[in-house]
């Protein structure tokens, strides 16, 4: 590639050739690989896996649901790799299966970032802002690198500016979790 914009077109030929669409098959065990190298940079490969499917629906199948979970399964064990798990608010972190995938590839917990997102949706004073401040505070699901807490910005106000967004996320913050 010569220029980042030239990367969508790259991801639309490689979903041809691998034939994922919305009328044929959703996911496939072959990926895109992008590198980026630079003779002053340290050499990086960043791999984004598709979010776990716990259950089939009419646009994912049994099958969909085991490929996903075989590939990002591949990926959490090796040794090289860094498990970034992001865990949403809005639903029990109990019932993320993500974590269980990242404890059972990662004994050590030494290579596991956790984050969680949506933090903006758990309301101030109920069990569900405890439960998550402490999870938060790295003392239930337990991670080397610790958790890490993202304010997700609200499409519903519209877009922000950078200023906008970080006068938002600094209010937040200074509320609770």
């Amino acid at each position: 590639l010569k220029s980042f914009e030239e990367l969508s077109d790259l991801i639309e030929k490689a979903k041809a050739t691998m034939r994922i669409s919305v009328h044929d098959k959703a996911f496939s065990k072959d990926l895109l690989r992008v590198e980026i190298s630079n003779s002053d940079r340290s050499h990086l490969t960043i791999v984004d896996l598709p979010e776990l499917i716990h259950s089939e629906t009419k646009q994912q199948s049994a099958f969909d649901v085991e490929l996903v979970q075989d590939v990002v399964s591949f990926y959490m064990k090796k040794s090289r790799s860094i498990i970034l798990t992001m865990i949403s608010a809005k639903n029990d972190y109990a019932n993320q299966i993500v974590l269980k995938l990242a404890r059972a590839a990662n004994k050590k917990s030494n290579r596991t970032l956790s984050v969680i997102t949506k933090s903006d949706t758990l309301l101030a004073g109920f069990e569900s802002e405890v439960m998550y401040v402490s999870l938060a505070g790295n003392q239930n699901v337990e991670f080397r690198l610790e958790w890490h807490v993202l304010k997700n910005m609200n499409s519903e106000t519209g877009e922000w500016s950078l200023t906008d967004r970080d006068v938002k996320k600094k209010e937040f913050f200074s509320q609770g979790i």
